[in-house]
């Protein structure tokens, strides 16, 4: 009976023990999600302060129009680049298959039993 009781409160100290570094992992993953989306926001803010400063420097030496033209198709171009780059990237991590083991060479030929 004293045996029992010792796992019952082992498995009761084991299970508190998991749940702490349960919610001390998740307050990590919650910052550093938080973190990532910032920097998303700032990377953001600057490529559009980047692009106005190229539809500003363009528009010194051209019709403002096609400065605005061609700022646009330089942030799309690189939208496309980091959407192909992201394409790629996720094709190679869901369409991995696990690799087949091979068939032992003492199995080849062999039927299964009562398929004859």
């Amino acid at each position: 009976m004293k045996s029992l009781a010792r796992i019952i409160v082992a498995f009761t100290n084991l299970a508190e023990a998991e749940g702490r570094n349960l919610r001390q992992e998740a307050v990590k993953t919650g910052l550093a999600l938080g973190l990532v989306v910032l920097a998303t926001v700032f990377a953001l803010g600057g490529l559009g302060f980047m692009a106005a400063a190229l539809y500003i420097a363009l528009a010194d030496v051209m019709h403002p129009g096609w400065a605005a033209f061609i700022t646009g198709w330089v942030v799309l171009a690189v939208a496309g680049v980091l959407a192909w780059i992201a394409i790629g990237i996720v094709k190679v991590r869901f369409t991995k298959k696990a690799p087949h083991p091979e068939e032992p060479e003492n199995m080849a030929g062999m039927t299964p039993a009562g398929a004859h």
